[in-house]
C-alpha cells in the first residue's frame, strides 16, 4: 500500500493516511493519558460518554501506530469503565442506545489490542446489540452503520438488515467479489459468508478491497476507524481464525 495520490489535501491512500494520521493520533494519545484523573469525579453516564469518545483515538492509534504503544493506557481507565458498564446493568433502555454503541466500540478497541477487560464486560456484545436492535431508529446512519459491522464480529447475522436494510440475509454467497465504496453490500457479502461457513481464501479479495479503498471511504466520512476496527475482527476471527486480541496488531502490520 505505497501508492502515493491526494486529492484535494485530503489524503486518499494508506501511504498519505499514514503521514497524516500517526503525528496527530501521538497527540491524541496524550489525551488519553489524562483520562483517569479527568474521569475521577465524573458520574457513570459522563464516562460513558467520554469513554465512547476515547474508542475512536484508540482505534486510530492501534491501526497507525500499533497496539504496543496503546496497550499500557487501557489498565488506568479499567475502574472507570466498571462504573461505565453499570450504567447498563439493566440492560439498553431508551435514550441509552447512543451510549452502549460508544461504549462497545471501546470494549472493542481494547479486546483487539489485548488488553484485560473486567469481568462485568464479559459477552456483554451479543447482548447488548441485540437490544440496541431495538432502537436502531434512535441512531444515526453512520452509528448504524457501525452496529452492522459490529454484529459480524459477533456473528449475529439476522440483525444485519436491522441495522443496515434490505431482505433477511441467505447462505447464497459467491466467493471472490468485491464492493468498492458498497459498505451495505461488503456487510452483506460477508454475513452470507460467515452463515455459508465459508473459508478465507473466499472473502480475500473483498477484505483487502475494502481495507485498500478505507482511505476514500474515511475521506468522503463513508467509514470511520472504529468501522475498520470491527471490521478486522469479523474477518481475522471468523475467517483467519486468530484470537480476538491480535485482530489490532495484524491490522497495524497489513496497512503498514
Amino acid at each position: 500500500m505505497t501508492e502515493n495520490s491526494k486529492s484535494g489535501g485530503i489524503p486518499v491512500t494508506w501511504s498519505e493516511l499514514l503521514a497524516e494520521s500517526g503525528p496527530s493520533a501521538r497527540y491524541e494519545m496524550d489525551y488519553l493519558r489524562s483520562l483517569p484523573a479527568r474521569l475521577a469525579s465524573r458520574p457513570p453516564r459522563a464516562v460513558t460518554i467520554t469513554l465512547g469518545s476515547a474508542a475512536d483515538t484508540f482505534s486510530i492509534a492501534e491501526i497507525v501506530l500499533g497496539p504496543a504503544e496503546c496497550l499500557p493506557l487501557f489498565p488506568p481507565l479499567e475502574e472507570h469503565l466498571v462504573r461505565a458498564l453499570g450504567e447498563f446493568e439493566g440492560g439498553i433502555r431508551r435514550g441509552s442506545a447512543v451510549r452502549a454503541v460508544g461504549l462497545l466500540n471501546y470494549l472493542n478497541a481494547a479486546r483487539c489490542c489485548g488488553a484485560e477487560v473486567p469481568s462485568q464486560a464479559d459477552g456483554v456484545e451479543p447482548v447488548w446489540l441485540q437490544q440496541i436492535a431495538q432502537f436502531q431508529g434512535d441512531l444515526t446512519e453512520s452509528e448504524s452503520k457501525t452496529m452492522a459491522l459490529a454484529v459480524l464480529a459477533s456473528a449475529l447475522v439476522d440483525l444485519v438488515p436491522t441495522f443496515i436494510g434490505g431482505a433477511p440475509v441467505l447462505a447464497d454467497f459467491k466467493p471472490g467479489e468485491t464492493f468498492g465504496f458498497n459498505v451495505q453490500g461488503f456487510v452483506r457479502y460477508v454475513a452470507a459468508a460467515i452463515r455459508a461457513g465459508a473459508a478465507s481464501e473466499a472473502v480475500e479479495l473483498a477484505w483487502r478491497d475494502f481495507v485498500d479503498s478505507f482511505p476514500r471511504k474515511l475521506a468522503s466520512q463513508t467509514l470511520g476507524w472504529v468501522d475498520l476496527l470491527w471490521a478486522a475482527r469479523s474477518m481475522m476471527v471468523h475467517f483467519e481464525h486468530r484470537p480476538v486480541e491480535t485482530v489490532a496488531a495484524a491490522l497495524h502490520e497489513f496497512v503498514t
